[in-house]
């Protein structure tokens, strides 16, 4: 867990909140959470949240440590789908791509023009994507957009 964490800060600017007990976190303004545990600790949580209509969820094994699984908790006006859609009107976009590795792609896929995966994406990414490039860990996409955008 360390490892994900220094990563995710040092590479990508994430932030995060440690909190031992949920009632430290201040939840009012919160529109998107996500664990990371073994399959055990957060499978039964799907059953819990599938009361709340005001979310969604996604549930999906890490493709980077087989042992790990996600679990993202958001508004259901806060999904990738949503997002895509907003910026094509907003932006008055007549084409879309976006790049993705793991199933929580798959409602942005859905609203994109141009799919692209990692290689080290998931099997079911990989079958609807459109383009297929290196892996992520070889920063494939910023190799792509250099090659496209310049």
């Amino acid at each position: 867990m360390k490892e994900f964490v220094t990563e995710r800060i040092e590479r990508y600017k994430k932030q995060f909140i440690k909190a031992v007990d949920f009632t430290e976190l201040p939840l009012d303004n919160v529109i998107y959470m996500s664990f990371l545990d073994k399959y055990e600790t957060l499978s039964s949580l799907t059953e819990i949240l599938k009361q709340f209509k005001h979310i969604k969820f996604e549930f999906y094994r890490d493709i980077y440590h087989d042992d790990l699984w996600y679990f993202e908790i958001f508004s259901k006006n806060a999904s990738k789908n949503t997002a895509v859609n907003f910026l094509r009107e907003y932006l008055q976009a007549e084409h879309i791509t976006v790049f993705g590795d793991n199933l929580n792609d798959i409602p942005m896929f859905n609203a994109a023009n141009t799919k692209i995966s990692v290689q080290n994406a998931r099997k079911e990414l990989k079958d609807i994507a459109d383009i297929i490039i290196d892996s992520n860990e070889n920063d494939a996409v910023v190799q792509y957009l250099n090659k496209h955008l310049t």
